[in-house]
């Protein structure tokens, strides 16, 4: 099957794009609910820009005016393209309202969020034609295609105004989890035993362990269940050199969960007492 030429640009260097269904000859609605709750990844006719459609790039769905007008057309869901494209039968096709389309060029994509009206944080056409950065898409001009190229401009533009709706959580939504999955992780060395002499160390010269940047007591707040509980902070991370060396329990803090968590979370990585004067200015 030859398939059909790429819209105005053969070789786009975007990698944002709009893809659009139209809910006349397809439930798109449906499509997307059913995948969202489930998890599953959604496949997408991309006969147009095949060569260039990549894993990692972002792809809005386009839902396209219906009959009668009792849906706004527009971005009702963003994902994830997950596969190159090759030719394949179309997904879920009982849920076409006519003959579904033949084997074509199709993408699989995984659903970041999906959002079916205003009240969800859709983006309506009326809204897109009304920003500047986003009133020139290509599905203006090309209203019956499937696949169309963004602009770094339009790209950065929709991600912001995406993100610029709260989501709306549904607490009765059900999530999948629980798979086995085996997995490799490179884990550098840690020495039981000089964990255990640091905490002897503190206890020795303090008396109890506690946080060093917050002074949290897992004894005092948990009773037994919290006494001699602490985690153990290395100050120079072992990260910051590939070889292996020598430690002493004088170069490891005391930390509570909490304050360990925050000085890791983002880098560059912030020293125990950068984080205790961070605490103290609260």
């Amino acid at each position: 099957m030859r398939p059909s030429r790429d819209i105005n640009n053969p070789m786009p260097t975007a990698r944002g794009w709009i893809f659009q269904g139209n809910p006349k000859t397809y439930d798109i609605d449906g499509y997307l609910a059913s995948r969202w709750a489930t998890g599953e990844p959604i496949t997408w006719l991309t006969s147009s820009y095949y060569r260039t459609i990549r894993p990692g790039d972002t792809a809005y769905m386009w839902r396209a005016r219906d009959k009668k007008g009792l849906r706004p057309s527009g971005i009702i869901a963003k994902a994830r393209v997950a596969s190159t494209p090759r030719v394949m039968p179309p997904d879920a096709p009982e849920l076409f309202f006519a003959t579904p389309a033949s084997e074509n060029y199709r993408v699989k994509l995984k659903l970041l969020s999906v959002r079916l009206t205003d009240a969800d944080g859709m983006l309506s056409e009326q809204v897109l034609k009304s920003d500047g950065r986003t009133d020139a898409l290509q599905i203006f001009e090309f209203r019956n295609a499937t696949n169309f190229s963004l602009t770094k401009r339009q790209a950065e533009a929709l991600a912001e105004l995406w993100e610029s709706v709260p989501k709306r959580v549904d607490i009765d939504r059900a999530y999948w989890e629980g798979k086995g999955d085996l997995k490799q992780h490179f884990v550098r060395e840690r020495s039981q035993e000089l964990i255990a002499d640091a905490k002897q160390a503190f206890l020795q010269k303090h008396g109890r362990l506690y946080c060093e940047a917050c002074g949290f007591d897992f004894g005092k707040v948990y009773g037994d269940r919290g006494k001699d509980f602490i985690e153990v902070h290395h100050d120079t991370p072992l990260s910051s050199s590939n070889l292996r060396r020598k430690v002493r329990p004088s170069e490891l803090s005391m930390l509570c969960s909490n304050c360990h968590c925050m000085i890791h979370v983002l880098r560059p990585w912030l020293e125990v007492a950068e984080l205790r004067k961070l605490i103290r200015k609260k």
